[in-house]
């Protein structure tokens, strides 16, 4: 049994036995998040199951004060669910974004920039999923209102938070790099250009 059917097999039944461990509910958000983006052939709905156990989990960060973990994963599963275009209920997903706090902002823009090359997050090598998910944030970057962008364009603060995480995060000022040879940091610096082009 791979470690993915584990985590299923532990969390399917009992999933409030995990809601109040900060790590905990961290991990499942990122775990059913890249399970139901991953999974979801573009235009079809999501696994139940999985979404709900997601649900559940998104619930649990936004009580524990951290509604930036589910949030990309969130406009990841409306996107992919939609297939070819942003139908209105994503894109109010992303709006919606500007009633965060401009640091969970950025970060749900860092975790989206950290997705968006397959071979990053996965030792140097992709997979169906993580392709599956740098397609669909693709998607999302590629819209023609470029919602998402915008956000960090109206708001220099989020863009100075961004610039910080460049600066200070691990996974920012991480040295991988993907085939075009750039580092996290420097997609999230592409990123804050292209929004600049916005203002």
């Amino acid at each position: 049994m791979g470690s993915s059917e584990h985590i299923d097999q532990v969390v399917t039944g009992q999933p409030q036995r995990f809601t109040q461990d900060l790590e905990i509910v961290k991990t499942l958000c990122n775990h059913y998040g890249q399970a139901l983006v991953g999974d979801t052939y573009p235009g079809t709905p999501p696994d139940p199951t999985d979404l709900g156990l997601f649900a559940e989990f998104e619930t649990a960060a936004k009580l524990l004060g951290y509604p930036e973990w589910p949030a990309p994963w969130r406009i990841l599963i409306m996107t992919r669910s939609r297939g070819i275009k942003l139908g209105d209920v994503t894109r109010k997903e992303i709006e919606d974004l500007s009633d965060l706090a401009p640091i969970e902002q950025a970060e749900v823009v860092a975790t989206l920039a950290s997705h968006s090359d397959p071979a990053f997050w996965i030792n140097g090598s992709s997979t169906s999923e993580s392709r599956a998910i740098a397609e669909t944030i693709d998607l999302v970057f590629s819209d023609d209102q470029k919602t998402l962008l915008k956000l960090i364009a109206n708001d220099s603060e989020v863009e100075g938070i961004l610039r910080l995480h460049i600066e200070l995060e691990p996974i920012s000022t991480s040295t991988d790099k993907n085939n075009q040879g750039e580092t996290i940091a420097d997609l999230i610096k592409k990123m804050i250009a292209q929004a600049h082009e916005l203002r």
